[in-house]
């Protein structure tokens, strides 16, 4: 989205400011991750964190910039040149100057923070710039969150993002994303699964539409409380709010195959592998197309090995160990032409085998 500012009529911006917002948010750089980094530990177990720091940052600085337009040094000014960048290099050499003019920005040095980490891997470097944003603005949730995630995924001082996510909801007590986190954090690192459901009942009255989760709190309901009937209502929820997640509709698919509603179980998968993408976490796109392996016709099935042996050998992608046992089973009642090698191949999947061993 290459959007301008208009610099003649601050009203002008004024007036149409939530299609503003609304156009900008897909554009912002939020992130989704899921266990972790890419380059991190990651499973089947939902969508893990979700950053939204530089898309809940739009509101305000659409605001900031309605009301001075006439500065395009402003931080937003320097904001929209370093999102509209070309290049990464180009966005580096915009926050550096951006951030030289405004040195204590809390929107600038968080979303410098999260272009660090999520994109350049400079995790060093990244820490330095939450440290400034959360010194610049100590009670600004989005930055607390974000730097949370940072802990937990890329350092593992768990004890340490603890701190940070508590003083995040502290600062915002109603921010869905990082109520959603703390939840996923409790229950996969901490274990606290008794706890867990109070921060994902939170998190999805804050925001009923957030598709990450109720995702993930259908996954855990179905998991770790064995409430299947209950799962199934926020995996349909999930998926209304947005039709495309792929993370979404491969663990959908998963949850059908096993609780035997084949038919269904089928529609979903081929929705699952229509929305996987470049963009799709790694271990999700290791685990749709091994369903596809098991659940897709004959004349199809070849094609979905083929793709996932792109994965598995030229990629070296994975997924978790035990993720496909129950659709493995499912396949074999069904007279799979291969049934006794989707064990082996499973394993290959989970990374416990190379893929020679076949």
């Amino acid at each position: 989205l290459q959007w301008k500012p208009r610099v003649a009529d601050a009203a002008s911006l004024v007036v149409p400011l939530q299609a503003v917002v609304e156009a900008l948010l897909p554009c912002m750089g939020s992130i989704a991750e899921r266990h972790a980094d890419e380059d991190g530990d990651v499973d089947g177990s939902g969508d893990g964190d979700e950053e939204g720091g530089s898309a809940a940052f739009a509101a305000e600085s659409v605001r900031r910039i309605a009301a001075k337009p006439e500065d395009s040094t402003s931080e937003f000014g320097w904001q929209t040149r370093a999102w509209n960048a070309k290049s990464n290099d180009e966005k580096d050499r915009i926050y550096t100057e951006a951030i030289a003019a405004h040195p204590t920005s809390v929107m600038l040095l968080g979303n410098y923070a999260r272009f660090l980490k999520n994109i350049r891997k400079e995790h060093d470097k990244a820490q330095e710039f939450y440290e400034r944003a959360i010194k610049a603005d100590p009670n600004n949730a989005i930055n607390l969150g974000s730097y949370a995630i940072f802990l937990k995924n890329i350092r593992k001082e768990h004890d340490k993002a603890q701190e940070f996510y508590e003083r995040a909801i502290r600062a915002d007590p109603n921010n869905a994303i990082n109520l959603g986190n703390y939840a996923y954090f409790l229950t996969d690192i901490r274990k606290e699964h008794d706890k867990a459901p109070e921060f994902y009942e939170r998190a999805i009255k804050a925001d009923p539409s957030n598709a990450i989760n109720l995702g993930n709190y259908a996954y855990f309901l179905t998991e770790i409380r064995k409430e299947h009937d209950k799962a199934q209502e926020f995996y349909e929820r999930a998926i209304k709010a947005d039709p495309n997640h792929a993370n979404n509709l491969g663990n959908y698919t998963k949850f059908l195959f096993e609780r035997g509603k084949t038919e269904s179980a089928h529609t979903m998968l081929d929705r699952a592998v229509a929305a996987l993408n470049d963009n799709t976490v790694k271990a999700q796109r290791v685990e749709t197309w091994m369903y596809a392996v098991c659940h897709w016709l004959p004349d199809k099935w070849r094609e979905a090995l083929t793709r996932l042996k792109s994965l598995l050998v030229e990629q070296k992608f994975t997924a978790s160990e035990g993720t496909f046992s129950g659709v493995i089973a499912r396949a074999k009642e069904r007279g799979h032409p291969d049934a006794a090698w989707l064990d082996k191949l499973a394993i290959v999947c989970a990374g416990s085998a190379e893929p020679k061993s076949l």
